[in-house]
């Protein structure tokens, strides 16, 4: 736990800002600076969670919350930070973003579309189906649907469907759009008030852990937001709680690869998009950042 409480406080103190301390209220589960042993610890009963890298973390089709790579809600909130002002969300980088992509179905979603089944081009973009779910793409599609709907009344747009968008990447109607933008700002101010309380939220974000050999990313299941918002402020580690393994390896014993409509060469070039994604590179191509 010091060493969290060093590495936030050595990001934001470098902007400005102050890591609050605050001894009221419940206190977060133990930080591990070992993932494996977070991931035992959580998998025998006791709450834990793995001071995560930030540039380990990805979303389901590679965008890099790290450094080296480029995710839109890093680069809005890091424009946030750093503009004389915060720009509205019309000129800002989130919506140049969801002009630029626009995916046309969840296999396109994969921005590698070779390595998803041709199934997934019956479904909409936000399914975000992958080979190790153990749930069809309809009953994923579904899912997905149902969270978009519950996020966006807990934000208070209750009028707002699946058929809005969904903030990981275009189309979106403007509504959709201005409460991401929202979310993002409402994070930047909140953090740069009152620092980073894991105790606010109530749980730490949340992350399949997936081993490729030794090596291992983390993609991103809840909380993009809080570690685009922390990215962007310089910090390089984040407490995240490992809810899954999936080991490459074992790829063929896959619920998605064993029943369909994946294979195992398609779920393995996926694996390999995830580890090797150049994403800042992807943005530059498509006018979102400079070289």
């Amino acid at each position: 736990m010091g060493q969290l409480t060093r590495l936030a406080k050595r990001a934001f103190n470098a902007i400005g800002l102050e890591v609050a301390r605050r001894e009221q209220g419940p206190q977060p589960v133990p930080v591990y600076d070992e993932l494996q042993e977070a991931i035992h610890r959580g998998f025998c009963g006791d709450p834990a969670s793995f001071l995560a890298p930030v540039d380990r973390c990805r979303t389901f089709n590679g965008f890099s919350f790290g450094r080296a790579g480029w995710h839109p809600f890093v680069a809005t909130a890091r424009d946030m930070l750093t503009s004389q002002r915060i720009r509205p969300f019309d000129e800002s980088v989130l919506a140049r973003y969801y002009e630029v992509w626009k995916p046309r179905d969840a296999r396109d979603a994969m921005i590698k579309p070779e390595c998803g089944p041709s199934e997934l081009s019956a479904y909409p973009p936000y399914t975000h189906h992958l080979p190790w779910l153990e749930v069809t793409p309809e009953q994923r599609s579904r899912h997905i649907a149902k969270i978009i709907v519950e996020e966006n009344r807990a934000l208070g747009a209750h009028e707002l469907d699946a058929s809005h968008g969904h903030g990981f990447h275009g189309p979106v109607s403007t509504a959709k759009g201005l409460l991401e933008f929202g979310r993002i700002r409402h994070l930047v101010e909140s953090i740069g008030r009152s620092g980073y309380d894991r105790r606010i939220s109530g749980a730490d974000p949340t992350a399949e852990a997936i081993f490729r050999g030794n090596d291992f990313i983390l993609r991103i299941t809840h909380g993009h937001h809080r570690i685009a918002v922390l990215a962007a402020s310089g910090i390089s580690h984040v407490p995240i709680t490992v809810t899954k393994v999936v080991r490459a390896d074992e790829c063929e014993h896959w619920t998605s690869v064993v029943r369909g409509p994946w294979t195992k060469d398609q779920a393995m070039m996926l694996v390999e998009h995830l580890f090797l994604f150049d994403s800042m590179n992807w943005a530059i191509g498509k006018g979102l950042a400079s070289g």
